[in-house]
């Protein structure tokens, strides 16, 4: 796999807008109230989206910033036996764990997700010698970031019940792309950050009563997520794996909020760690098994076909959440910045359809 250092200059094609290029990173990305917009090269040091102006309009009182914005900090495992989808989200006034495992061999899902109060702040503003560490109930997760190195440490442990599957993890994590960093406009002064890598993952995780051993081929993307999205928040994404004698290959693929959608957007291939930017896309929901996902440029012609997932849905006064996380297979196409063909088929793919209200 390539290195972070092995980077190439690729012309970009007429349909990638050149605000898509990464640029050198801002130390802040809040400065005097104001927060900067674009592509980055490095980990950010300091997301002090906090320290926006107004970000939610002119009446929205400050103190309720914390509150409106959304963070999260994921982590997906791509493995011979299985798939993990694991995080730790801040949805304002309220925390969860979440723990979502695919099984390669039955085909089948089985998540858990544990929520608590908010007490306290769990980001930091960057991934830069740093932590996350949520405790839950009896499901805790702790994350030691040290993007400065390239690595990442993951543990995380819960001991389940007679309703849900107990889980182990000792991950560690170590670069092997160019990462995407992205800070994208959900409106005026209202930023949405999102910082995306691909790593090599070794270690151990446990599932119920099964044991496994990341393999040689195991990678890991990460998603670090901070955004104040509008009080109706919805998007549809879709991202694949694959790791195997025909190299290395993910994906990233949304369609959300962001406004200029050409200039602002995170949607990328990664091939053997090289990054190529992708232009906006549209996911069609034809069936509820099968998604399509296409760019009007006929960069992107990708078939999803879901064969399980994790759903959940929760209506309260104030607050409505209807979520989906689809697995399955994925198949088609994508062009890279180099024209470049790349037949999808044999990728692991995994999804949401998200839909919240508060």
């Amino acid at each position: 796999m390539q290195s972070i250092g092995d980077r190439k200059k690729i012309a970009l094609p007429s349909y990638i807008s050149s605000k898509r290029v990464p640029v050198d990173s801002p130390e802040w990305v809040v400065n005097d109230g104001i927060s900067c917009f674009g592509t980055f090269k490095t980990p950010l040091q300091h997301v002090n989206l906090n320290s926006c102006r107004k970000p939610c309009g002119k009446y929205m009182p400050d103190f309720l910033k914390p509150f409106r914005l959304k963070q999260w900090f994921a982590y997906l495992i791509d493995f011979n036996k299985g798939f993990i989808l694991s995080a730790v989200y801040d949805t304002g006034p309220l925390r969860f764990n979440v723990i979502s495992f695919f099984d390669k061999e039955t085909r089948k899902a089985q998540s858990n997700m544990v929520f608590t109060l908010k007490k306290r702040d769990i980001f930091p503003e960057t991934l830069i010698d740093s932590k996350i560490c949520l405790q839950a109930g009896h499901f805790s997760q702790e994350i030691v970031n040290a993007l400065e190195n390239g690595k990442i440490d993951i543990k995380a442990f819960y001991p389940g019940d007679k309703k849900h599957f107990s889980y182990r993890a000792n991950v560690a994590l170590e670069s092997v792309s160019i990462p995407s960093i992205v800070v994208m406009p959900l409106g005026e002064n209202k930023p949405l950050y999102i910082h995306k890598e691909l790593f090599k993952a070794t270690g151990q995780i446990t599932v119920g009563k099964r044991e496994f051993k990341l393999d040689e081929k195991a990678i890991c993307a990460i998603d670090d997520h901070k955004g104040y999205y509008p009080y109706h928040m919805e998007y549809d994404w879709v991202a694949g794996f694959r790791n195997d004698e025909r190299g290395t290959l993910a994906f990233n693929l949304v369609d959300n909020q962001v406004l200029n959608p050409d200039d602002y957007n995170e949607n990328f291939i990664w091939i053997n760690g090289e990054m190529h930017q992708l232009p906006p896309v549209k996911v069609s929901k034809k069936t509820d098994t099968l998604w399509f996902v296409n760019d009007v440029h006929g960069a992107v012609d990708l078939r999803f076909e879901i064969e399980d997932d994790f759903t959940k849905k929760i209506s309260a006064p104030f607050f409505k959440a209807d979520y989906r996380a689809p697995y399955g297979k994925i198949s088609g196409t994508i062009i890279d910045l180099e024209g470049v063909q790349h037949s999808l088929e044999g990728t692991f793919g995994i999804g949401e359809d998200l839909n919240y209200r508060y």
